[in-house]
């Protein structure tokens, strides 16, 4: 029995120095990069609103019929001027039509009656859009406002910088990984964004009234036109990216 005994106990003794001490995993820890990619661009959409006042002192109707005329000339106007095929457009954001008082003394006085309707053009013909203006206040268009140059596929562009700076965030952290004697092993989170600078580019809206002496005439003929501006736009992509590392 005792040697039974004494037997299973130097068998215990045996495993247990036959077993392995495990070795300790080395902690995993991370590295923050960010990086960055832009792009310089030329805007190819533009947009701006084209707006008809109409004033009467009699009655509402009469200012709504007035401007019903000239916008009908303004929107059958500008829409030869569009190309559809290309996701040009036109169309009315605004309509409203209500009297018009001022006041004195704490008195409210009748002054007229106000009809506005705002048209938004929306087309790729971005050197034109002088023409467009032109020819909108010409048939007795009020106001041109809130012209804004965009990128029609801005999304496109923003994907690609994106994949670029994306590129440039693993290597960044695989610099830094190699330099700090680790191996980068996995992502732990990815931020990214796109946006364009919008200090970078000013629509101008000059209202040109230039004078030339054409070749065949001794007098000067005065030329009328609207030049607009887009300028360039600048688009940026960034990334701020946590990686694991051990």
């Amino acid at each position: 029995m005792k040697k039974k005994n004494l037997l299973a106990i130097f068998l215990l003794l045996l495993f247990a120095m036959c077993v392995t001490t495990p070795v300790q995993a080395k902690p995993q820890g991370s590295i923050y990069v960010d990086a960055t990619s832009n792009l310089d661009l030329k805007p190819d959409v533009v947009e701006f609103n084209v707006i008809v006042t109409t004033k009467d002192k009699t009655s509402l109707e009469n200012a709504s019929i007035a401007n019903k005329e000239i916008s009908t000339k303004v929107y059958q106007a500008l829409n030869t001027m569009i190309d559809k095929t290309k996701g040009d457009y036109i169309k009315t954001i605004d309509y409203s039509a209500s009297p018009s008082y001022y006041y004195n003394n704490g008195k409210r006085t009748f002054e007229f009656y106000e009809v506005n309707n705002t048209i938004t053009v929306h087309t790729n013909k971005v050197t034109d859009v002088g023409m467009f203006i032109d020819k909108a206040l010409n048939l007795g268009a009020t106001n041109i406002g809130n012209i804004e140059f965009k990128l029609e596929d801005q999304n496109s562009y923003c994907n690609e910088l994106l994949s670029v700076a994306t590129q440039k965030a693993k290597a960044k952290a695989d610099v830094v990984a190699k330099a700090s004697g680790q191996k980068i092993t996995g992502i732990k989170e990815l931020r990214t964004s796109c946006s364009v600078n919008s200090t970078n580019y000013y629509p101008r809206l000059m209202n040109a009234k230039v004078m030339y002496a054409g070749s065949a005439a001794d007098a000067a003929v005065e030329s009328s036109s609207t030049q607009v501006q887009g300028g360039s736009m600048k688009l940026y992509a960034t990334v701020n990216a946590e990686f694991y590392a051990k």
